[in-house]
């Protein structure tokens, strides 16, 4: 069961920063560590697909009771790192810096464009190098 959640389609990264940052708040996230992973992850997600994927058509940012689930949709239909049948390493400093935060990052397309996902764990330390998946 989600303690907060939010779905927005944000204007600009700042705007989606704002916004999960008072989802943090409503669900009682309050370390600074974590905080400062899910900002980021948000701030990168967003600034990759406006650059790189013709924009974002939508993010949910949902806390529950162990981690934060960060999901960006967006208009390419491009993958990061490869196509949809393969995983590769993550080259760009941004998607490494995702991966690095996350313990989990998921690409799965979708109508016109593709939703990547990425968990913050809000139990264990950021720096959990996680590995790239295709849904």
């Amino acid at each position: 069961m989600a303690r907060a959640e939010v779905r927005l389609v944000p204007a600009s990264a700042g705007a989606a920063r704002r916004a999960a940052a008072r989802c943090l708040r409503r669900a009682g996230v309050t370390g600074t560590a974590v905080t400062d992973a899910v900002l980021l992850v948000v701030t990168e997600l967003v600034t990759n697909a406006q650059r790189h994927a013709g924009g974002v058509t939508g993010l949910t940012l949902r806390v529950t009771r162990d981690r934060v689930e960060l999901t960006v949709r967006d208009a390419g239909p491009a993958f990061p790192g490869g196509g949809p049948d393969r995983v590769e390493p993550f080259r760009k400093v941004g998607l490494q810096l995702i991966a690095h935060l996350s313990t989990g990052v998921t690409v799965t397309p979708g109508d016109g464009g593709k939703a990547i996902t990425a968990t913050v764990s809000l139990t264990a330390p950021a720096g959990g190098s996680a590995p790239a998946s295709r849904g």
